[in-house]
């Protein structure tokens, strides 16, 4: 499948692209919150998923305090429900302060060690944000 978008932000700049997307049979994998505990790196920091689908992380530069929820949406599928909030940042990041995001996430174990990726979308300062973070089992 191919998706093409014809864009125009606010202060009129246009761009186009396009993008080919593909089946990919990760998304056939069962999911459960057992199977996305754990302890993950984030570049550094430790984002902690518990048994429950509570997530943490504390970025030790930023102070950031990210908290959230994962859950399942559907046993037989990979793929998670996920909100999440930002507190506690300092000086120049105090702008994520407040802030809320919610999208979806996989686990993908077809990378070594197995990886759990966030797709999620907010808006800070007024303006909506989208977010990809990809953090590695530890």
């Amino acid at each position: 499948m191919t998706i093409s978008v014809d864009c125009t932000t606010n202060l009129g700049a246009m761009f186009s692209g396009s993008a080919s997307l593909t089946f990919d049979a990760i998304h056939d994998l069962d999911s459960s919150l057992a199977a996305i505990a754990g302890n993950y790196d984030d570049e550094g920091s430790t984002l902690t998923v518990s048994g429950d689908g509570a997530i943490f992380e504390q970025d030790p530069v930023t102070e950031c305090v990210l908290s959230g929820q994962l859950s399942v949406i559907d046993p037989n599928v990979n793929v998670y429900a996920v909100t999440t909030s930002v507190d506690n940042c300092v000086e120049l990041d105090a702008v994520f302060n407040g802030s809320t995001f919610e999208g979806l996430a996989i686990l993908d174990t077809d990378a070594d060690p197995d990886e759990l990726v966030f797709a999620v979308t907010g808006e800070v300062d007024g303006e909506t944000i989208a977010v990809l973070l990809i953090v590695t089992a530890i």
